[in-house]
């Protein structure tokens, strides 16, 4: 792979672990007195075994997979010694598992590879996995005005006509134009409207009543365990058919230039499909159409064909495969519940988080993932009580990088050096693009999984879970050691 501004990628690096942890208030640690040098300053949290770190500052397309240039096998011996190294580095405590395995799956060296850990965020890679196997990568999230009787006799409509906004989950819309440079954004509400305003004027329409119909996702849409949290709608957002910018409410933040960054967490709206609906029915208001009466969730999911109804204006977001990009390298917990609740639907699983959660484990076990002691209490790794094993993670990652759908799981990976949470970790820039990886941060557990390009040639999948360290910050440092050494077998 090509690496891109290699002089900006080198400081970045040097500088990630000073910066990324003085600055985001994403490092929110569970063991203050020990976790940080004093010098850095956190703040302090009170619910925070919940809490996950690691937002990523930038996201990067990589449209293709690692791959070796001959197969170079892999000495099993040193493998082992890094593991034995990391075992026995100060801070990470006794709770461990580590597996390094060859380009087949064969697990080489390890380290109570089949002991049950919490996952934290690498849990996405299940999802993630899963959902490779029932969606269409290519398939896109539209959002729809529609009017109501247009599909019959639209010239003989009687003003305020009805018009109804419905959303396939496109949780990423823009507030302004569709932009096509930006997963965030890629369909905006502005070009939803005008398109519609368009289609209204041409039949002299000048009133409208506006409902928004967001029964697409039932009504759970939020996972217990984030639910209970104090502070959950810091990390994820309800489920809804519709949102701009998941939702976000960036008041009294920084919010980045770039939408497909993201920089310290911004709390969500619990119903951001009204959020949408009221930006519609405002921009509806200046293009000089009046929205008679206040915006109303419609009171039955909305039926085109019974309704007679036409399509004014559609708007779609990025291919599923890069939304799964996002996801993967922000570490997104909304997405990835989305995903969950995606595959769920389309294998008529049904329409909950029981029922995400049974889909997503469902499609792992039909395809031959391991699943010894796994349990999921969520979807992305956020809520306290999912387990599973580090074979589990080898399993994925092998299977993501052979030929199939499970391909866009590898390629979805955040990046050493160059994108995503990756940007977080202290890897040295001599392996900047060798490591994809998806990394796990919660109060009490640092995890990380990928694929890496050895050096020498050939490549190797690896899985690392950390229940519990002595020391956070240790730890941490002590898996970016790890797995910036496996680049060198």
């Amino acid at each position: 792979m090509a690496l891109r501004n290699t002089h900006k990628t080198i400081l970045r690096i040097g500088i990630s672990v000073t910066v990324a942890l003085a600055l985001s208030i994403t490092y929110v640690l569970a063991d203050l007195s020990g976790v940080l040098p004093a010098s850095m300053h956190v703040l302090q949290w009170q619910s925070a075994r919940r809490i996950t770190l690691d937002p990523a500052r930038q996201i990067m397309r990589t449209d293709t997979l690692i791959t070796p240039n001959s197969h170079v096998a892999l000495d099993a011996t040193s493998a082992q010694q890094l593991v034995d190294a990391l075992v026995s580095s100060q801070g990470v405590g006794r709770e461990l598992s580590i597996a390094v395995a060859d380009d087949q799956g064969h697990i080489v060296a390890e380290h109570d590879v089949d002991t049950v850990r919490e996952p934290a965020s690498t849990a996405k890679t299940l999802t993630a996995f899963a959902a490779s196997q029932v969606l269409d990568m290519s398939d896109t999230l539209d959002t729809t005005l529609w009017l109501e009787g247009g599909a019959s006799s639209p010239q003989h409509l009687t003003q305020p006509v009805h018009v109804v906004l419905t959303g396939q989950g496109d949780m990423l819309l823009g507030a302004g134009q569709s932009d096509p440079d930006h997963i965030n954004g890629r369909a905006g509400i502005a070009t939803l409207v005008n398109q519609a305003v368009q289609q209204l004027q041409q039949l002299g329409i000048s009133q409208i009543q506006l409902q928004y119909d967001d029964s697409l996702f039932g009504t759970e849409r939020l996972p217990q365990g984030v639910a209970s949290m104090e502070d959950g709608l810091l990390y994820a957002a309800p489920l809804s058919s519709m949102a701009i910018d998941e939702g976000r409410n960036w008041q009294g933040l920084a919010k980045p230039a770039n939408p497909d960054e993201v920089g310290a967490y911004a709390p969500s709206t619990a119903n951001s499909a009204l959020q949408v609906a009221q930006a519609v029915a405002n921009q509806f208001a200046a293009a000089g159409i009046t929205v008679v009466d206040t915006v109303q969730s419609t009171s039955e999911p909305f039926d085109a064909n019974a309704s007679a109804s036409s399509a004014m204006s559609v708007v779609r977001s990025a291919p599923l495969r890069e939304i799964l990009q996002f996801t993967l390298q922000n570490s997104d917990n909304t997405l990835a519940q989305l995903f969950a609740r995606l595959t769920a639907l389309a294998t008529h699983s049904g329409n909950s988080i029981a029922s995400d959660i049974t889909a997503v484990t469902t499609q792992l076990s039909q395809a031959g993932i391991n699943t010894r002691g796994l349990h999921l209490a969520d979807c992305s790794g956020l809520s306290a009580g999912s387990t599973l094993t580090a074979r589990t993670l080898i399993d994925i990652e092998q299977r993501s990088t052979q030929t199939g759908p499970a391909q866009v799981v590898a390629r979805s990976l955040a990046v050493s050096g160059l994108s995503g949470t990756a940007l977080h970790r202290s890897f040295s820039s001599s392996v900047a693009g060798q490591i994809h990886l998806k990394t796990g941060t919660l109060g009490n557990v640092t995890s990380m999984t990928g694929n890496v390009l050895r050096t020498h040639g050939g490549t190797l999948t690896f899985a690392v879970l950390v229940n519990n360290p002595e020391n956070m910050w240790e730890a941490m440092q002590a898996v970016d050691t790890f797995v910036g050494a496996l680049a060198q077998l």
